[in-house]
This record gives C-alpha cells, sequence and structure tokens, in this order.
C-alpha cells in the first residue's frame, strides 16, 4: 500500500475537456480525457474539440430531420467540413438552430439571437431561391452575400432529410 501511494503522488494526471452544447445552446454534455502524463496534451484539446463539433452537428440532424441544412463558409473549400458554418432552416425560412460555426462567421453570440430571424434577413436570398441555385450547381457552393454587409459567403442549402406531415413552426414549438 505504501510503495502505491508513493507512486502515485509522483504521477501526474492531465485532464482535458470541451463542452457539447445542443441546438438550442445549452450545454449538454462534456467530453473529457484523463491521462496519466507529465507533459500537457494540447493536441487532445484539438481531437475533442473536433469530435465536439461532429456532435452538436449531428444533433443538429436528429433535432430537425423535417428542416433545410443551409451549409457555408466564407471560403468554399471550408463548406462541407467541421469548419462550415451550419444553419437548420424551416420551410417558411425561420431559422431553427445555428452551430458555434455559423454564429462565430455571422457575428452573433448564442443560437437565441438567431432563432429570430429569417434567412433572408442574413443572407441576401431566399430559402427558395437558395436551394434552386444549389441544385443547379449540383450543390456546390454559391455565391451569396450577407444581407446587412458586404461579407461574400460560400452556401449550399439542401432539402430536409424527411418530410412532416405538420408544418415545421408547430413540430419545433413541440420540441422546446
Amino acid at each position: 500500500d505504501a510503495k502505491i501511494a508513493k507512486r502515485n503522488r509522483r504521477s501526474q494526471l492531465t485532464c482535458s475537456a470541451v463542452p457539447v452544447h445542443d441546438p438550442s445552446g445549452e450545454m449538454c454534455a462534456v467530453l473529457d480525457v484523463s491521462s496519466r502524463s507529465t507533459m500537457p496534451q494540447q493536441h487532445i484539446l484539438l481531437l475533442l474539440g473536433m469530435t465536439a463539433r461532429m456532435v452538436e452537428n449531428r444533433l443538429m440532424d436528429m433535432r430537425y430531420p423535417e428542416a433545410h441544412p443551409i451549409h457555408f463558409h466564407s471560403r468554399p473549400e471550408l463548406v462541407y467540413t467541421l469548419h462550415e458554418g451550419k444553419l437548420v432552416v424551416a420551410d417558411d425560412g425561420h431559422v431553427l438552430s445555428a452551430n458555434r460555426s455559423a454564429l462565430f462567421q455571422l457575428g452573433l453570440n448564442t443560437v437565441v439571437e438567431i432563432r429570430t430571424r429569417r434567412l433572408d434577413e442574413i443572407f441576401q436570398t431566399s430559402l427558395a431561391q437558395l436551394l434552386e441555385r444549389s441544385h443547379q450547381a449540383s450543390f456546390h457552393p454559391v455565391i451569396t452575400y450577407r444581407s446587412d454587409v458586404a461579407h461574400l459567403f460560400f452556401a449550399v442549402a439542401r432539402e430536409p432529410a424527411r418530410r412532416s406531415p405538420r408544418p415545421m413552426q408547430e413540430a419545433a414549438k413541440d420540441q422546446w
């Protein structure tokens, strides 16, 4: 017992943790990796952050399968990557949720801020126009601009994963 206690005093534990947010922006989990090491494990923190983004994007897909996913970034090569901004938009154009990258790129702080807006209040295009242009471009990113400033983005709008028999706004109210 004394040997084990002495060895444990000499060993160091490192811990890396990142929060996971649900589609409403609330923290719903923490990803944590702890290990015995005398060196800081910075690469673990990076990997945990990437994993948290993947989980958050999947949570959005699962919560809103009847919504239109909008993928965007200021650089076209980063659309469809972990760095993309992602919005989920109802059929009537109202934004239901956004990932952290979307909030950052749009200069917003919380999901609550973006849920009060329509897609055409964020970008200089409607959902129908963006869907049509995305389809014509075979779902490669198309150019769009912010509605209030001259910031250039590349975006792709997609059809929902599945269709709901009831209106999207009604389904969104039930989930909150």
